[in-house]
């Protein structure tokens, strides 16, 4: 069964899975993909769903009568409808459903979805984001963890940046603040060097400008290696 997540949840499934359709909710251009599937889609899971990243055109996207809610906890925020509303442990519930009993998608729509993601989404030949994400996801070892800051280089980041395990891309706006990507390096530079995992920090000019004082802090404990 395809699998697409939020920003917050990418990594769940790793993403070079056929399956895995990525994370999504911020982009426009990837809401041409991936909404239409949803809403031909005659049984849509929602395993611990949480809509507060998503946008205008995710409210509604799918018909509710086809739709299966599992959550942690009661919602009210009318996003979506759903046929059936479980209230417990996701994980559990998920593995009672089992696998489905019969082909799925057998034109094939998921797997041309993830194509045009990938067209779309590919390096550019001018110089500009799209190149530095796509240099990224080629130099980078598999399990680099990526901070990244509010703004529109982050969904472009987000659509990008192929993640195989969860909790490897953290992002400020799961934090409802700006500016943490720095602060997110630095604080997790011990956990990282532990471990022997590379852990890189995207900022974008403008929150660039605002934040690099943080730098301070591990600068004046003498902390060099930490602030560079």
């Amino acid at each position: 069964m395809p699998v697409v997540t939020t920003y917050k949840a990418k990594g769940i499934i790793p993403e070079d899975h056929p399956l895995a359709l990525g994370g999504h909710g911020l982009s426009p251009l990837s809401d041409k993909s991936i909404l239409p599937l949803l809403a031909t889609s005659d049984c849509v899971i929602l395993a611990g769903y949480d809509t507060i990243e998503m946008r205008a055109g995710w409210i509604r996207p799918w018909a509710a009568e086809n739709a299966i809610e599992i959550m942690h906890a009661a919602n009210d925020h009318g996003m979506h409808g759903c046929a059936v509303r479980f209230i417990g442990d996701v994980g559990a519930a998920v593995t009672a459903l089992g696998g489905p009993d019969g082909p799925v998608w057998i034109d094939g729509e998921p797997a041309a979805a993830k194509a045009e993601l990938q067209r779309v989404f590919s390096s550019r030949d001018n110089w500009g984001a799209h190149q530095i994400y796509a240099t990224l996801n080629e130099c980078l070892p598999k399990d680099a963890v990526v901070t990244v800051d509010s703004g529109a280089h982050r969904i472009l980041l987000s659509q990008m940046w192929r993640c195989n395990r969860p909790n490897s891309l953290l992002q400020s706006s799961a934090f409802c603040s700006m500016g943490v990507a720095v602060a997110r390096a630095y604080g997790g530079v011990g956990v990282v060097v532990e471990s022997r995992k590379s852990l890189e920090a995207a900022v974008e000019e403008g929150l660039a400008r605002d934040t690099f004082t943080v730098l301070a802090c591990p600068i004046d404990k003498g902390d060099y290696d930490r602030a560079f």
